[in-house]
C-alpha cells in the first residue's frame, strides 16, 4: 500500500459559539405579499411570504460580488401543506443552480454556491405542490462561525430559529483526515438533525439515519463545507453541542482480514479503505463457521465513494459462498464497502472481509 503522508489536523482559525453568533447576526424579518414588486433581500436576512396555486412562485433579488459563497434556505411553515423548490438565476434569468429536497423534511436548501460575477441575482421560490407560508434566508459563508476540530460549539435551535450554520474548510495540500461530527441536545432522545453540504449540495444527513453522529465524514482537500444543525420537531431539547473530532472508524488495511457480524437489527455493516488512483484493490467477503457449511449467508456487497456519486462494484454471492472483486481505483480517496445478507432470513451471520492491494502497493 502506498505510504501515507501525515498532515496536521485542521487548525483552529476562529471560535464563535452559535448562540453568540445568532445574537450578533440575527436576521432582519421582512414580510411581503404576493403582489409586492419590491422583493429584495440581503445577506443574513430572512423574509416571509406565501405561495398558492394562484401565485405558484416568487422572485427575490439580491446583489452579490464575484467569489461570494452563499447558501439559500427555503422552509415551509407547514411542510405537509407546501412542497418547496428553489432556483438561483443570474441577471439574464439563466438558471445557475436549483434544489428540491436538500433541506430537512422535504424543504429546500441550495448551496454552497460561488457567485461567478458582480451583480444582481434572482432567487426563485417555487411551490412544487400544495401551498402556504414559507421563509427564505440568504447566507454569506464569509461571516458564518468556523467549525474547528476539538473545539465544541454550543447553540440553540427551536421552532422560531430552526437552523444554525457553520463553515468547515479543509487544507488545500496533503491528505485530509477522516472526520467525525456529533451533535447532542439537552434531552436524552431525538437529537437535532445534522447535515453537511459541499460543492454539489447535500452530502449526508442524520435525517436519513436517526443518529446523532456522522462518522466518517470524508472531506476533500481545499474545499469549503457547510454544517447545518436543524431543529428536530420530535425533540423537547433546544440547547445543543456540536463537536468535530477525528474519525473513530478503522480503515481496512492491506492483507489484514476483519471479522464482522450481521443481525436482524444490524442488517448492514460498513467498511472503508483508502486507495490511490491507478491502484488495483481486491476486496473479498467470505462467510465463516456455520454460514459456510449451511448456506445461511449469501453476501451482497456494494463498493462506492462515501457520497454515493460513484459505484465501483455491486453484486450478490451464492448461498455459502463469498464474493470477491478487483477494483481499478479511479481517484485518490476513501471508498466504502457495504455488506448485507441477500437471503433476508434474519439469521445472525459472521463473515470475513479483506482488502489486498494487487498493484501499486508498497
Amino acid at each position: 500500500m502506498a505510504a501515507r503522508r501525515r498532515v496536521p489536523f485542521i487548525q483552529m482559525v476562529l471560535l464563535i459559539t452559535a448562540l453568540g453568533w445568532s445574537l450578533a447576526q440575527s436576521p432582519v424579518p421582512a414580510t411581503h405579499g404576493q403582489d409586492d414588486p419590491d422583493r429584495t433581500l440581503t445577506y443574513g436576512q430572512t423574509v416571509t411570504s406565501q405561495l398558492s396555486s394562484a401565485a405558484p412562485e416568487e422572485n427575490w433579488t439580491f446583489t452579490g460580488r464575484a467569489g461570494d459563497v452563499i447558501l439559500i434556505d427555503m422552509r415551509a411553515a407547514n411542510p405537509g401543506e407546501l412542497d418547496t423548490y428553489l432556483a438561483l438565476r443570474d441577471a439574464a434569468d439563466e438558471t445557475l443552480d436549483a434544489d428540491d429536497d436538500g433541506g430537512e423534511g422535504g424543504n429546500s436548501r441550495l448551496g454552497p454556491f460561488v457567485l461567478p460575477a458582480d451583480g444582481d441575482y434572482i432567487i426563485r421560490a417555487v411551490r412544487y405542490s400544495g401551498g402556504g407560508q414559507y421563509t427564505l434566508r440568504l447566507l454569506d459563508l464569509g461571516v458564518l462561525p468556523v467549525l474547528t476540530a476539538g473545539k465544541p460549539l454550543v447553540g440553540q435551535v427551536d421552532e422560531e430559529t430552526p437552523s444554525d450554520y457553520f463553515v468547515l474548510t479543509t487544507p488545500a495540500d496533503g491528505q485530509v483526515p477522516l472526520l467525525r461530527l456529533h451533535v447532542a441536545d439537552d434531552v436524552r432522545y431525538q437529537d437535532p438533525i445534522l447535515s453537511v453540504y459541499g460543492p454539489d449540495g447535500l452530502i449526508t444527513s442524520t435525517a436519513r439515519t436517526n443518529e446523532a453522529t456522522i462518522d466518517p465524514f470524508v472531506p476533500q482537500p481545499g474545499e469549503q463545507y457547510v454544517v447545518v444543525v436543524a431543529w428536530n420537531p420530535e425533540s423537547d431539547g433546544n440547547v445543543y453541542e456540536l463537536d468535530l473530532t477525528a474519525s473513530e472508524v478503522a480503515l481496512l488495511q492491506n492483507e489484514s482480514p476483519v471479522n464482522a457480524t450481521l443481525t436482524a437489527e444490524e442488517d448492514v455493516q460498513t467498511h472503508f479503505f483508502r486507495a490511490e488512483r491507478g491502484q488495483v484493490v481486491r476486496v473479498a467477503v467470505m462467510p465463516l463457521g456455520e454460514e459456510y457449511f449451511f448456506g445461511s449467508f449469501a453476501p451482497e456487497i456494494d463498493v462506492t465513494t462515501p457520497d454515493d456519486t460513484l459505484t465501483l462494484f455491486s453484486a450478490e454471492g451464492a448461498e455459502g459462498r463469498g464474493v470477491a472483486t478487483l477494483l481499478a481505483i479511479p481517484e485518490d480517496g476513501v471508498y466504502r464497502v457495504e455488506v448485507r445478507n441477500s437471503l433476508d432470513n434474519d439469521a445472525i451471520v459472521t463473515y470475513s472481509i479483506k482488502a489486498d492491494w494487487i498493484e501499486g502497493a508498497e
